[in-house]
């Protein structure tokens, strides 16, 4: 119901925090959590639950202007928003890290793209490194903000090693579109001759 939402907040926040994790975080169903996972949302929803009642208990409508309905629902709020930052702060770090990765790979490619001059690869190049850092993996209801950066990192890894490839190899393996080479870089196994891995399924 709530995908649309998260996704725009996903991308709002470039990625880093996951909005529908939030959303789901909190969810019950028949899955079976871990025990940090038990540990996780009864800590969230203690905090929260307490926050709340202090807020109504301390609440003075005189001197704040809130009713003791708006104080319980602004420090319950507040309360969730901090107890939550313990669980996505280390993700958006973990998120962070990736990113800076992906820049350098990106560095080095312009680099890369750089020494060949006028080649009228260059375009197409450039254009896929574009694709692949705006890719997103969501789907309706998840956000998938951390399998985005990881297909990002890894596909900019894949492009980068094109750039080992022998002159002949690295010119047809350009010459597909971006779209067509994302799609066979996505396929193709990490090692040393990803690129050159990818070539071969090139039909």
């Amino acid at each position: 119901m709530f995908g649309h939402y998260f996704q725009r907040l996903t991308h709002l926040t470039r990625h880093y925090i996951d909005w529908s994790r939030i959303g789901n975080l909190l969810k019950s169903g028949k899955h079976r959590y871990s025990t940090d996972e038990i540990i996780t949302r009864g800590a969230i929803i203690s905090f929260t639950a307490i926050s709340a009642v202090l807020g109504n208990y301390f609440n003075n409508s005189k001197k704040t202007g809130y009713s003791d309905t708006s104080a319980t629902l602004i420090c319950g709020t507040i309360g969730f928003l901090l107890s939550h930052s313990y669980v996505i702060i280390p993700l958006i770090k973990k998120r962070c890290k990736v990113s800076a990765e992906c820049n350098r790979i990106k560095y080095e490619i312009s680099l890369n793209i750089t020494s060949l001059k006028d080649n009228p690869l260059s375009p197409f190049i450039k254009s896929t490194v574009l694709k692949i850092m705006s890719l997103s993996m969501s789907d309706k209801e998840h956000a998938r903000a951390s399998e985005t950066w990881g297909r990002r990192l890894t596909l900019l890894t894949r492009v980068n090693e094109s750039f080992l490839l022998q002159q002949s190899e690295f010119e047809k393996f350009w010459t597909e579109n971006p779209e067509r080479i994302i799609e066979k870089l996505s396929s193709t196994p990490p090692n040393v001759n990803n690129a050159k891995n990818a070539l071969l399924t090139l039909g």
